[in-house]
């Protein structure tokens, strides 16, 4: 297997998402759909990661934060939904104002005492 065909195959999945409701659009679009759908994918994923990391590391301390992070995962999955339905304009606030609101809220209602933030 040549190494370019490899990289193909490690790289399909984020082509994939990248390319969520880029059908029919002129290429300025498409770039920038492609970068809010890249940028809410990653987001999600360090999101999960993160509450994973949370499940193993205490379940019992870490309830409300882990409860909010999938919460918060969830919104990133619906900027990329956003994205399939052709509302681009509505998925960039979304990913302007979802990471914002995740670090906001969980700090200011989470606060110093989870040891997280």
């Amino acid at each position: 297997m040549s190494s370019a065909r490899g990289w193909h195959r490690l790289m399909a999945p984020a082509l994939r998402v990248a390319n969520v409701g880029v059908a029919d659009q002129p290429p300025a679009e498409v770039r920038r759909i492609q970068t809010i759908n890249l940028i809410a994918a990653g987001a999600f994923f360090f999101n999960m990661t993160s509450t994973i990391l949370y499940s193993v590391l205490n379940v019992r301390e870490l309830a409300l934060v882990i409860f909010s992070n999938i919460l918060w995962s969830l919104l990133y999955l619906a900027v990329i939904y956003a994205n399939a339905r052709g509302k681009s304009d509505l998925a960039l606030w979304m990913v302007m104002i979802v990471p914002w609101a995740n670090l906001t809220i969980a700090s200011a209602v989470l606060g110093r005492g989870t040891g997280v933030y």
